[in-house]
């Protein structure tokens, strides 16, 4: 992992675990970047380095939400669309009262194992 260009999630993952090796007594070898050499302990560039990938990754969850409300006030919904219509729904629930299995329901509704899952943990709350 080349510590200059740590960034988002990648990064932050990366420099987490390098620390857990750290605290458990392993050196690492850093090939590239700003933190190259061999490191048996965190530095002060690799606290940087982990300090600006939570940085990034704090912007990048702040836009997201900012974005999705945005979305909200304009009466448009983010993600994709549901895949289960009243027809499939109606259909995996009356195949799972005649017994059927959820992987059968699932092929012979053309969904996934985890639509069908949901859809029946949906009907149970209703």
């Amino acid at each position: 992992m080349g510590l200059g260009t740590a960034s988002g999630a990648e990064g932050l993952e990366g420099l987490i675990v390098l620390n857990d090796l750290f605290q458990h007594g392993i050196a690492v070898k850093v090939l590239e970047g700003i933190g190259a050499g061999e490191r048996t302990e965190r530095s002060l560039i690799l606290d940087l380095a982990l300090a600006l990938s939570e940085d990034r990754r704090r912007d990048i969850v702040c836009k997201t939400k900012n974005g999705l409300e945005a979305a909200r006030r304009r009466s448009r919904v983010g993600g994709r669309p549901p895949v289960v219509d009243d027809d499939k729904r109606a259909a995996i629930l009356a195949r799972r009262e005649r017994g059927e299995s959820i992987r059968t329901i699932a092929a012979g509704v053309g969904v996934s194992v985890g639509v069908v899952h949901k859809t029946l943990a949906d009907a149970k709350e209703s």
